[in-house]
């Protein structure tokens, strides 16, 4: 069955959220993109699309995940759908089962209609022909199919009146905010984009060493969550990232630009506020007491080894 006989499954549902009961009609299938030009078919998205029923025009998102090549179900099925895996709130003890669901407290269609979006070549969304695939693993092709969804979806389910909302994670914010571009320059107004953990750099925000030490923050923050921190930090979690960001903008950042005119006291005190604010063994800090930085990487791997697991930290 090629994308253009595809059925689409239509279904009614309801969740309570926040005490109260929210009914919604839930769709999920795939719509054919085709060459602007010739109307040639050459490939087909896969959605899945949540709609509240009002008598006003509700906002409409439209969401994805990043990689390239991944679909949609982190931000559709662990962030912001309906119903989201039960147990996903707590990454240190997961579910027992990963396909038991729950009513998603978090969800964002008390808000806004919802539709996930799975990039061809992910999830069920393929390019119709092996010679059209080129097309779609370019970030400009990335870019131009995802906008002309956007234009199949609302014309096929007469959304033209709803505010528009693109929402994207990791490398989807660089493709939400191309679709936004695109969208734009054809006419189409944009309400809102969201930004989700992504990399895009607004503006001049200093030197290597000043981006280096402001990761520290983020460290905080997973050892937080994780219960890592000395007892002066975890009880106020807004006040640890407040010392967090004051030591990495005003001790740490200026350490790193003159490293290699520290003194060995200097030295072991910033290694030491490292260890503090990263909820880290000293002796892993310690490591390298040149370098004086803490990678990502290795945060990951040393916060959560006494339980032999890693922990993830956006960058």
């Amino acid at each position: 069955m090629s994308a253009q006989d595809d059925p689409i499954s239509t279904t009614e549902h309801q969740i309570t959220l926040d005490g109260h009961s929210l009914k919604y009609t839930a769709r999920a299938g795939r719509l054919p993109i085709r060459d602007s030009e010739t109307g040639e078919l050459r490939g087909s998205f896969f959605f899945v699309a949540y709609t509240v029923d009002s008598a006003k025009p509700r906002p409409l998102t439209f969401a994805w995940n990043g990689g390239p090549g991944s679909p949609s179900w982190y931000v559709h099925l662990i962030g912001f759908g309906p119903r989201h895996i039960k147990g996903e709130d707590d990454p240190v003890n997961p579910p027992e089962s990963e396909s038991e669901l729950e009513d998603n407290q978090g969800t964002w269609l008390d808000q806004t209609d919802l539709v996930f979006v799975d990039p061809v070549g992910t999830g069920f969304s393929r390019a119709m022909k092996a010679d059209f695939e080129p097309d779609f693993y370019s970030v400009r092709g990335d870019i131009a199919e995802v906008t002309e969804f956007v234009r199949v979806y609302r014309q096929r389910f007469d959304a033209w009146n709803q505010p528009l909302f693109l929402a994207g994670e990791s490398y989807g914010t660089w493709r939400a905010s191309g679709v936004a571009e695109a969208l734009e320059r054809s006419g189409v107004k944009v309400s809102g984009v969201v930004l989700i953990s992504g990399g895009i750099q607004v503006g001049n925000v200093g030197a290597d060493e000043m981006k280096t030490a402001l990761f520290v923050p983020r460290f905080t923050a997973a050892a937080a969550f994780h219960r890592k921190l000395a007892p002066d930090l975890q009880s106020d979690l807004r006040a640890a990232l407040e010392k967090a960001e004051a030591w990495a903008k005003n001790e740490y950042g200026p350490a790193l630009e003159r490293r290699d005119k520290l003194s060995l006291d200097e030295r072991v005190a910033i290694l030491k506020q490292l260890a503090h604010f990263s909820g880290l063994n000293p002796a892993v800090v310690d490591r390298d007491q040149f370098d004086l930085t803490l990678r990502s990487s290795e945060f990951c791997v040393e916060l959560m080894r006494d339980q032999k697991l890693r922990c993830t930290v956006s960058v």
